[in-house]
């Protein structure tokens, strides 16, 4: 099996695991389709690139026009890089992007903040089921008074910080936040570390992608 062939694979298998009906190197309608994904009334055509250079335009025209005739939504699944035509043709196209890390899990995960939480105390909220974690509401939410609700339950936590160190903290959680534009957040104050690291779960862009999840830190030292 060629290593095309082989990403192909790992693509479909990607998308069972999502629920999908997966067929690979499938004709559709006189075109050769990498993974033709099916799940109810929604269908997904794939194009997938194992290349050890950076995708262009052209692939994401060809999903693009693809799915127009097939009927359905156009996916890339890659394991390189998008170049900036490609990025922004994708944009355009609403092609959903699948990099190799979505893939083969090795971004942040659900399962990995599920884990930080339990190997760590969380401050804020107070909470210890995240059985709701998949769809983070209510006291997971970003507001206007959570910078200084983290820094306060950080002092309380046995960390000595003046007025102006406070201060320092809850200016960088404030920055952090304006960067991400998220409103969800779970914070874990790592004692063992000094710092507090903020999870950031984003909406997922579609059904077949995890959600967004990005950890920033902020030292406490």
């Amino acid at each position: 099996m060629s290593t095309g062939e082989t990403w192909e694979h790992e693509v479909a298998d990607y998308l069972r695991s999502r629920g999908y009906h997966t067929q690979v190197r499938q004709n559709v309608q006189n075109h050769e389709i990498d993974v033709y994904a099916t799940r109810g009334d929604e269908t997904l055509v794939v194009e997938c690139k194992d290349w050890n250079r950076s995708v262009s335009k052209d692939p994401v025209r060809t999903v693009h026009n693809n799915a127009m005739e097939i009927g359905g939504s156009p996916g890339l699944a890659y394991t390189s890089e998008l170049n900036s035509g490609a990025e922004t043709l994708a944009e355009k196209y609403d092609v959903i992007l699948f990099p190799s890390e979505i893939i083969r899990g090795e971004g942040l995960m659900l399962e990995d903040v599920r884990e930080a939480v339990r190997g760590h105390s969380i401050s804020l909220p107070d909470v210890a089921d995240l059985s709701e974690l998949g769809n983070p509401i209510g006291p997971f939410e970003v507001s206007t008074q959570f910078a200084e609700d983290v820094a306060e339950e950080a002092r309380r936590n046995s960390f000595e910080m003046d007025g102006r160190h406070e201060n320092a903290v809850v200016n960088e959680i404030d920055r952090i936040l304006s960067e991400q534009g998220i409103s969800q957040c779970v914070p874990v104050l790592r004692n063992d570390r000094a710092r507090i690291d903020l999870y950031f779960i984003g909406d997922a862009e579609h059904d077949a992608l995890p959600p967004r999840i990005e950890k920033r830190s902020v030292s406490l030292t």
